[in-house]
């Protein structure tokens, strides 16, 4: 009887030890990836929008706003600035200022957790003026297969439009607007 209850009894630790076993190798860089996932995006300094220096650009580099609906869609909108009155040439912004979006990079192995960021910097010093940086939590190996393409991971920072609905990465798109204005 003794061996019996033996045999039930480490049948039962096998069972539970397979099922803790399967839930780690499944789910465990689920539950590892989120936890580092909120610490970093708990650190003002590293996640949101940064503006190191303020720049007025001279009338030379900007073109009218476009007037209606049509004439916007075919324009860059993160050129546009100062309350979309402003459209910014890209030609001559490139030859003074270097914009480079939505640089991806890995911030995390588990996860896989990614950083990415919007930079401008000042050709002439090399000055970084202002960056955007937003993460992604891809959630655990099992999410990142894209089973279906339902996997879209987390994103923090998170912003909300007047009607409550998230808006992603808007300090992405709001940089170059937050950096340069219209030279009074």
């Amino acid at each position: 009887m003794r061996k019996a209850m033996s045999k039930k009894v480490s049948l039962g630790r096998a069972f539970v030890y397979f099922i803790s076993f399967s839930f780690l190798a499944l789910f465990g860089d689920f539950v590892l990836s989120n936890l580092v996932f909120n610490y970093y995006c708990s650190d003002k300094e590293l996640v949101g929008q940064h503006i190191y220096e303020r720049v007025a650009l001279p009338d030379e580099i900007l073109l009218p706003s476009p007037k209606n609906n049509k004439e916007r869609s075919k324009v860059d909108v993160t050129l546009l600035i100062d309350n979309k009155n402003e459209l910014i040439d890209i030609k001559k912004f490139g030859e003074l200022y270097e914009y480079q979006s939505y640089k991806r990079s890995p911030l995390f192995p588990v996860g896989p957790i990614y950083k990415f960021e919007a930079i401008v910097t000042r050709k002439a010093d090399g000055k970084l003026l202002g960056k955007a940086v937003s993460l992604t939590n891809q959630n655990g190996w099992i999410s990142e297969l894209d089973l279906f393409w339902l996997n879209t991971g987390n994103s923090c920072p998170k912003y909300k439009d007047k009607w409550g609905d998230n808006i992603i990465n808007s300090h992405h798109s709001t940089l170059i607007d937050n950096i340069f204005y219209r030279k009074q």
